[in-house]
């Protein structure tokens, strides 16, 4: 994180625990409860955080941002369309449906060369 010179304290010790909360793959309440912060004050603590990513530029995408993906078909399948879930580690979860497994894995082949 940039320009940590310019935040509270405060706000340092709780954009730290923000981007622990992105790395560690917990979803929002696992992660406040075993941190010992109401979810309340979290949401808040994010919102302030996302707030300053944006105005200090540090929402800049580089590879290191993006997490390795397997996409493999479920044991006994024979058909190559299946549906798909993807959450995010804010909340956000993104479900598709009739997902081509082949062509996910090609795409992500295609991005590895």
């Amino acid at each position: 994180m940039d320009h940590q010179k310019k935040l509270t304290p405060r706000a340092k010790e709780m954009y730290a625990l923000i981007e622990r909360y992105f790395e560690s793959g917990l979803s929002q309440k696992s992660f406040c409860k075993q941190h010992g912060i109401t979810y309340s004050t979290f949401h808040w603590w994010q919102y302030q955080y996302k707030k300053y990513c944006q105005n200090s530029k540090a929402t800049q995408v580089n590879s290191e941002d993006f997490i390795p993906v397997r996409v493999s078909s479920p044991i006994g399948s024979n058909s190559a369309s299946h549906s798909c879930q993807i959450e995010y580690p804010n909340g956000v979860i993104v479900h598709l449906r009739d997902v081509n497994v082949q062509f996910i894995s090609e795409l992500i082949r295609w991005e590895e060369q």
